[in-house]
């Protein structure tokens, strides 16, 4: 497994609303991290993504104008 850091600005657990809901005990748990995205790893792994990503969509343009 691939250890990544980050520089957070604020990270705290989420209650998970899902646990023992009709009495299926889940123990997983969610968290969220405020971080600037500048500060962010450049090798952040996308294998999980099922499929390539269509770069060339209205939406996709305007975000990597914000980003980058």
């Amino acid at each position: 497994m691939k250890v990544l850091n980050f520089k957070t600005k604020s990270f705290g657990k989420i209650p998970n609303p899902f646990y023992n809901l009709n009495n299926y005990m889940d123990n997983s748990e969610m968290y969220i991290m405020i971080c600037d995205i500048k500060d962010n790893p450049k090798d952040i792994p996308m294998e999980t993504n099922p499929r390539e990503q269509k770069l060339t969509t209205a939406v996709a343009k305007k975000n990597k104008g914000i980003i980058t």
